[in-house]
């Protein structure tokens, strides 16, 4: 949970655009699921009808609907990009920005635990310290 916490300083700056990230996701999921159900639906039509205007009307419907996903995705993939480049910029940016001000004894600590760490789950630590 702190996780979110976190991001929502990121998320509250970009969200409308965030918000449209959302919606465009669930509108290009329903969408891609609405195909199948139109093609078994067409092919009932198909097969219980001799009129050729159905065929006409689920050419035009199944093309809009695969260039509004296609187009969709396209839009959906930009935004996500200019999102992902944003957050992980301006969020290695505090890090960067948080290490600068951290004790530099904090690091001497961090590496003393390490190498212990490291050190004792050696396979070789017997041989070395030839115990």
């Amino acid at each position: 949970m702190k996780i979110f916490k976190l991001l929502h300083v990121y998320i509250k700056k970009h969200f409308k655009i965030f918000s449209l990230f959302i919606l465009l996701n669930i509108i290009i999921s329903l969408l891609t699921i609405s195909v199948p159900l139109l093609s078994g639906t067409f092919i009932d039509m198909l097969l219980t009808s001799s009129k050729d205007t159905y065929v006409l009307k689920f050419i035009k419907n199944f093309v809009l609907i695969n260039i509004i996903i296609i187009f969709g995705t396209y839009l959906n993939q930009l935004i996500h990009t200019k999102l992902q480049s944003y957050y992980s910029f301006n969020l290695n940016r505090d890090v960067i920005n948080h290490l600068h001000n951290v004790e530099y004894i904090f690091f001497q600590i961090t590496h003393l635990i390490t190498n212990n760490l490291m050190f004792s789950q050696c396979p070789f630590r017997k041989i070395l310290l030839k115990e």
